[in-house]
């Protein structure tokens, strides 16, 4: 999975962009710290833009899966 998070740390929105050779279908998950899931989406996009407005202010872990695969990354909200 090759994808870049921008902004991060991001106040309003931030944008996953995936490389243009990631077809088919992507789970998004974010967690917060404690392990409990606050987002989640799938999509067939290379850009999704995810909201601050289900955010707090803090850290969370956030898990992208395709194919049986999985990274998981930071993402922290001004």
């Amino acid at each position: 999975l090759y994808y870049d998070i921008y902004p991060n740390p991001f106040s309003d929105y931030t944008i996953i962009n995936f490389s243009n050779d990631q077809c088919g279908e992507k789970s998004i998950r974010i967690f917060e710290i404690s392990g409990r899931i606050i987002y989640e989406k799938n999509t067939f996009e290379n850009i999704l833009k995810i909201y601050k407005s289900n955010l707090a202010v803090g850290v969370y872990i956030i898990e992208i899966s395709q194919n049986n695969h999985s990274i998981k990354d930071i993402l922290i909200v001004e």
